[in-house]
């Protein structure tokens, strides 16, 4: 496996440590960091910052040995966790250039506990699952806070890092400390019923129990971090869920998986395992949702209004067009109701925000829905486009809402703004 694994590995960045070699000094900065627990300097963020850019040089660099590091482990391990974390979700080839535009702005745990939430959020931005760039955050405040900069060389004091699960943290302590702890996601799960011939809920029970005690047993102390990437390079690229590459696998001698479909024939298929549960279906939302627009005498830009969604919950923090819950039922349901109650919802929530109904034309051009399914929820967002009447003045464009969880952003910056749903234009 290990033999495969380093032939065909893919090349991704935060694999890449660099060679430690008096040519790889910055300027007058040494290739080898540690992170201090108070840089608080112009002169330190200098220093991690021109330290960041050799690391990036040292990662996008062909032909470097990834086992050899310019920086120190505990840099190396902030590399892996940002990558762990944003890979949960998102397709890994998504996740090179996300990377590297996060570590650039923030190379350190450090750094990162500096940022507020909304900006971290303006980075994410694409990324979807905004929660993981929330726990990314409180980790990193964590680590400065309660570690002095250090991240724990165990999974035990990883489990204990905000956002870290089992999974992230024998991950993070087998590749950036050598850990000989197996590191068991999804594309490991495949890899070992299969090969194993477990059956079973993965999840559950037995088979989750038999599976954890073969990937224990089988990580290889000397190369741990090599042979969880190789797990996970083996069930993202060959032992795929559909249409396998069994004849491409290193596995294959001993694959029982493979062996009993060729012993049956092809009456069982190896895609049949691992046996997942049912996925529960997705709750169905029906959301009137008010795109409130304003003119400007003095700029091209139109401004709208967003409202901040509360602290806890789904899309925790983020913005959004103000909407409320009209019902939770299926389309068909509810198209065969009458629309008053959807005319009525637009109504009384506009008039709840600007005040005066009359002061607020409704654009019946600008009416319909837009699908958004989260990974429990299929909400189709039914949203109507108000144009105030009011032209806003130019001795009045510093205006600023009183309410903390309302703002008026315009065109410019609506790319920019961290929002809870797609960016599908109205039609």
């Amino acid at each position: 496996l290990l033999s495969w694994y380093d032939d065909v590995k893919r090349d991704l960045p935060w694999r890449r440590r660099g060679r430690a070699t008096q040519q790889l000094a910055y300027e007058d900065v040494d290739a080898k960091f540690e992170p201090t627990t108070a840089s608080t300097s112009e002169d330190d963020d200098a220093k991690v910052r021109r330290l960041a850019k050799l690391w990036h040089e040292r990662a996008f660099e062909d032909g470097n040995d990834d086992r050899v590091g310019v920086m120190s482990d505990d840099q190396y391990a902030y590399g892996v966790l940002v990558s762990e974390i944003m890979s949960q979700q998102t397709q890994i080839e998504r996740v090179a250039e996300y990377w590297r535009r996060w570590t650039t702005r923030w190379p350190t745990a450090e750094c990162l506990a500096n940022a507020t939430q909304d900006e971290v959020n303006e980075e994410w931005a694409g990324l979807g699952y905004y929660r993981r760039a929330k726990y990314l955050l409180e980790g990193a405040k964590y680590v400065r806070d309660k570690l002095g900069g250090k991240y724990p060389r165990n999974v035990e004091g990883l489990l204990k890092v905000p956002g870290v699960g089992p999974y992230t943290a024998s991950a993070v302590a087998s590749i950036a400390f050598g850990t000989p702890a197996a590191a068991v996601d999804g594309n490991v799960y495949r890899v070992l019923t299969r090969a194993c011939m477990i059956r079973g809920d993965p999840l559950k029970g037995t088979a989750a129990k038999e599976i954890r005690a073969v990937a224990d047993a089988f990580v290889d102390p000397a190369r741990a971090g090599d042979f969880n990437q190789a797990m996970m390079e083996l069930g993202a690229t060959t032992c795929a869920p559909k249409n396998p590459k069994c004849q491409q696998c290193p596995l294959r001698a001993w694959c029982k998986g493979v062996e009993e479909e060729e012993r049956t024939s092809g009456a069982f298929k190896v895609t049949e395992l691992p046996e997942t549960a049912k996925k529960a279906p997705k709750r169905e939302e029906q959301r009137a949702f008010v795109v409130i627009r304003r003119r400007r005498a003095d700029a091209d830009e139109d401004e709208f209004l967003l409202q901040k969604r509360p602290a806890k919950g789904l899309l925790a923090g983020l913005w959004e067009f103000p909407n409320v819950l009209i019902a939770e039922e299926t389309d068909e349901v509810f198209s065969a109701r009458s629309s008053r109650d959807l005319r009525d919802a637009h109504a009384s929530l506009s008039t709840s925000l600007i005040g005066d109904a009359s002061s607020a034309v409704a654009v019946d051009a600008k009416r319909g829905k837009i699908i958004h399914v989260f990974s429990h929820i299929r909400q189709v967002m039914h949203y109507q486009l108000y144009d105030l009447v009011t032209v806003i003045k130019e001795e009045d464009k510093d205006e600023k809402d009183e309410k903390e969880n309302i703002i008026i952003i315009d065109d410019a910056n609506a790319t920019s703004t961290s929002t809870s749903t797609s960016t599908q234009p109205l039609k």
